[in-house]
């Protein structure tokens, strides 16, 4: 999120004009994260042997997303959001 808000340029205030309780909430979680140390995240990330496949769906997942938004197709974008949503209810909080 830090670094699609940084690439993207956005003013800080514009941002929190139009923002809804989903993103305030993403970018409370941005905000913490950031006050980590960047070269142990990196540490874990490149250490990580499940980080390649992670990262790759995770890029696959924001050109799904951009794509049904670019091209007003608001069925494939609703099903990638009940697809997602079908998946975490299935992870047991800690």
């Amino acid at each position: 999120l830090l670094a699609a808000l940084a690439a993207g340029r956005e003013q800080a205030d514009r941002l929190k004009e139009p923002s809804s309780t989903t993103f305030d909430a993403q970018l409370e979680v941005a905000r913490r994260g950031s006050g980590e140390n960047p070269h142990l995240y990196f540490e874990i990330q490149s250490l990580n042997e499940y980080g390649e496949s992670a990262l790759t769906g995770l890029v696959s997942a924001v050109e799904r997303v951009s794509l049904a938004v670019s091209r007003g197709d608001e069925a494939a974008f609703t099903a990638l959001m009940r697809r997602g949503s079908e998946y975490v209810a299935q992870i047991a909080p800690r």
